[in-house]
């Protein structure tokens, strides 16, 4: 019996969209990071795409445009929905703006400070806390350490400090 050789079987495959797919999820973040578009603002065309990944060859050609172009005009949706949902809210936003003071008491008890969320004293607090310096210092003494600290009320810096 004569020895034949035997070409090496190329793997199969997997269904487009299936959960052993790895082209697609590729391709997807290629379009949505904008890897498939040239420098100069124009899409490229299906070849040079095919042409990225080394597993976008085991697709046939005729259905990775398809996929291509599926996938492109779904991105393009998806881009056009989240456009439209940053603008509401940003109208939102302007209409009812968060005030950066807290204005509390009446009379010879009103406090105004800044807004404890977002403010750098708040990121500062959170490094002084994984540092170990609540462990060596009482909240009042943390709170004497650093200038921006004292802009805030004795109550809400405790607050804030012995609940992180």
């Amino acid at each position: 019996m004569a020895a034949t050789a035997t070409q090496p079987r190329t793997p199969k495959a997997p269904r487009w969209g299936s959960k052993n797919c790895r082209a697609k999820p590729l391709l997807e973040y290629a379009i949505r990071m904008g890897y498939d578009i040239h420098p100069n603002g124009v899409p490229k065309n299906a070849v040079e795409v095919y042409g990225m990944q080394p597993i976008y060859k085991i697709y046939k050609y005729p259905n990775f445009c398809n996929n291509l172009k599926n996938l492109r005009s779904k991105t393009a949706g998806l881009k056009a929905a989240a456009t439209l949902e940053d603008a509401a809210i940003a109208r939102q936003i302007n209409k009812f703006p968060i005030c950066q003071w807290v204005d509390v008491g009446v009379g010879d008890q009103r406090v105004v400070y800044p807004r404890w969320q977002g403010h750098t004293a708040q990121y500062l607090l959170r490094l002084d806390i994984k540092m170990g310096k609540l462990e060596y210092f009482s909240p009042s003494k943390l709170r004497a350490l650093r200038p921006l600290y004292r802009l805030f009320p004795l109550r809400v810096f405790e607050t804030t400090s012995t609940a992180s």
